[in-house]
């Protein structure tokens, strides 16, 4: 909304009306008030859904994570969300900057948590929001699905991770599932109907559970309505029945999106049918 770096956007400055920006700031820290006296959680996000195909280059990974830590040590926030998406932009065209792509997120992950430890912050959460699909094999079909181009992503993420960390899969809090966006029928082999069961949820927590993920750190998304490309809904005592399946076999769910105001096909907003979600969810 500023078209202004974030850390110019978040500097305390005396008096306040001395940036510029203060007027985006104030909602800011408003939010990250409010997630504080509610016993809730504030992370910035890291990327998105935007035009770029291409994100950074391993020379800038530095750069990268000390405005991260630079970003978190301004205080409030409880660390970062990395929805970083576009990894598999150049499979075909491309072949080293497609691989270059996918281990790059790797590299930061290894890289922030070294920095975070050793700036006194190790209790900011690193979370990784993929697609569903990032822990099935780029080919064949183990878990009854069909390959698509995003196969893997989280793989060769988290093999470097692995590889590369001292906390091993434990560098990452969280990884939060983009369970939606996609045809079920494109998704998976056996699938009859366009929205995905309880099995095909099943079969994803079990794809990350094959790898090494822990089931606690398994958080399922979902969109309650109108989704992008050729999702389609199931309904919302479809998703209250699956978040009752998933209840013991993940560590949680998410809900995209609350500020989301596209008409679902039960007449209310996908922001409303997040939220009576989310309240149903904790019930459970």
């Amino acid at each position: 909304m500023t078209l202004a770096d974030v850390l110019a956007v978040m500097e305390d400055t005396d008096p306040p009306y001395d940036n510029p920006h203060n007027w985006q700031k104030q909602k800011i820290d408003a939010l990250i008030d409010y997630c504080r006296d509610t016993g809730k959680k504030f992370l910035w996000a890291f990327g998105g859904w935007s035009d770029l195909t291409k994100t950074i280059e391993d020379d800038q990974v530095d750069a990268v994570v000390e405005d991260l830590v630079a970003l978190l040590a301004l205080g409030g926030a409880d660390g970062v969300d990395f929805d970083w998406e576009h990894l598999s932009q150049y499979r075909d065209s491309d072949p080293d900057l497609h691989a270059q792509q996918r281990v790059v997120v790797g590299k930061v992950i290894v890289a922030l948590k070294a920095a975070l430890v050793e700036a006194g912050m190790e209790d900011m959460w690193i979370c990784y929001t993929p697609r569903y699909n990032a822990f099935f094999p780029t080919t064949g079909s183990a878990y009854g699905q069909n390959n698509i181009m995003t196969d893997g992503e989280g793989i060769d993420i988290f093999d470097y991770v692995v590889a590369n960390s001292a906390y091993g899969v434990d560098a990452v809090d969280y990884v939060h599932l983009m369970r939606y966006d996609l045809d079920a029928t494109t998704a998976f082999a056996d699938a009859t109907e366009s929205y995905f069961v309880q099995a095909h949820y099943d079969a994803v927590v079990q794809s990350h559970v094959d790898y090494g993920i822990p089931l606690e750190k398994i958080v399922m998304g979902f969109e309650p309505g109108p989704q992008a490309y050729t999702g389609v809904w199931g309904g919302l005592d479809h998703d209250k029945a699956t978040i009752a399946h998933i209840r013991d076999r993940a560590g949680g769910c998410m809900f995209w999106a609350v500020n989301e105001q596209k008409v679902a096909s039960n007449s209310k907003t996908v922001g409303e049918n997040a939220v009576a979600l989310a309240n149903y969810a904790a019930t459970l």
